[in-house]
């Protein structure tokens, strides 16, 4: 008993460790499910997400107009549903669950920024949009005052 145990420990540090988010790869969720790797990846910008089954795309599509999905398929006999929620928009948060058979088998959360730090987090990820911002505003002040008078 003791052995299986150190089995299940060692699955949840591999996952937590594979699953990562980030601003130019998107979402990753990797699963276990009967020695068969279950992927769900989701662009952060298209809005393209794909779900792969021991590395063969099993469902894909893009979903550009709502903050759930769902991606249903089947195999070695068994029905599986990957559920994508996007729990809390700002913060870029995004639930997936696993499903096989109608049984939850697993569901992790991960996050654009961090929790309880959404200041921090905002300003240390848009350094270059507020640069932008205002570079964009000075050249439009420039323009604007050079074709004015």
């Amino acid at each position: 008993m003791q052995s299986n145990e150190v089995i299940k420990q060692s699955q949840v540090s591999r996952r937590e460790h594979m699953s990562q988010v980030s601003l130019n790869n998107g979402y990753w969720f990797y699963f276990d499910h009967e020695g068969n790797d279950i992927s769900m990846w989701g662009s952060v910008f298209s809005g393209k997400e794909k779900v792969s089954f021991n590395n063969e795309v099993v469902s894909s599509f893009r979903n550009l107009s709502s903050t759930k999905s769902e991606h249903a398929f089947t195999q070695n006999g068994h029905e599986y549903l990957v559920k994508t929620h996007m729990t809390h928009v700002l913060r870029g948060e995004l639930n997936v669950t696993l499903f096989c058979d109608g049984k939850e088998v697993a569901s992790e959360t991960l996050s654009q920024l961090e929790k309880g730090n959404l200041l921090k987090s905002f300003f240390s990820m848009d350094k270059l949009l507020f640069v932008g911002l205002i570079v964009g505003f000075l050249c439009g002040y420039l323009g604007f005052m050079s074709f004015s008078g």
